[in-house]
């Protein structure tokens, strides 16, 4: 017989998960001692073992409680159907796991594929190539995709672009460029150049995650365009909690 101290050093197995076995009624036969500790004997220490190799089979307590206690209920064959049960578990949860797989995959190429793409936010003030919103979530692409700090530093240049160019004095110019969609000027090129670079602002610090500063400067463009429909959008994702 052996204490449970003993029996700790042989099978490695600590002494509280061995009272926690026991009190799970894994040990149904364990001995006592007159002070009433416990006494495990060589068929207890087998049984450690089988408790061990089932519970890296994926077994509950529960299921390794039938397991042992299976001789008693019918022998080999119980021990056999209670096999087989748990290898359709586990196909069951490897065909779930799959498909999880695949989910996760698809995820990492679609912000593999928004990561791609030009940097260059200049562009889309009048062309349809890559709009500054597209831009925007490219940088939140990167931060799901693991890369922190070079979404922050995508974010940052959103706003230091803005500082730089909000003084500039736009020239529309159309040679060699084809553009795929009706563009109507209704507005000055300077105004609708400053409309712009207030929505590149408010995506940078929105990037950043300063709702108020970005909130200032989205108020700021519908005031100069109320119809503005992608700072409309930016507002209602604000609103409805996506970036929270």
């Amino acid at each position: 017989m052996y204490t449970v101290k003993q029996t700790s050093e042989i099978t490695g197995i600590s002494g509280y998960t061995l009272r926690f076995y026991d009190k799970e009624g894994l040990f149904p036969h364990l001995n006592r001692d007159g002070q009433n500790r416990r006494l495990f004997s060589d068929e207890d220490l087998h049984n450690i073992e089988t408790i061990q190799e089932l519970r890296e089979m994926g077994f509950s307590l529960a299921q390794i409680r039938s397991y042992l206690t299976a001789e008693e209920e019918g022998g080999m064959k119980r021990r056999r159907e209670l096999l087989a049960e748990q290898m359709d578990r586990i196909r069951s949860e490897l065909a779930a796991i799959t498909r999880r797989m695949k989910k996760l995959q698809q995820a990492a190429e679609y912000y593999q594929l928004a990561r791609q793409g030009g940097l260059t936010l200049d562009a889309g003030r009048y062309y349809n190539d890559q709009p500054a919103d597209y831009l925007f979530w490219q940088g939140i692409a990167l931060r799901k995709s693991g890369n922190p700090a070079q979404a922050e530093q995508h974010f940052r240049h959103f706003i230091d672009w803005a500082a730089q160019h909000r003084d500039d004095v736009p020239q529309v110019d159309f040679f060699a460029v084809s553009l795929p969609d009706l563009v109507v000027l209704d507005v000055s090129a300077q105004q609708r150049h400053q409309q712009h670079c207030l929505f590149i602002e408010a995506l940078g610090h929105l990037g950043l995650g300063n709702v108020s500063a970005c909130q200032q400067r989205m108020q700021q463009l519908l005031q100069i365009n109320p119809a503005h429909d992608k700072a409309h959008l930016i507002r209602h994702a604000l609103q409805s909690g996506i970036f929270s």
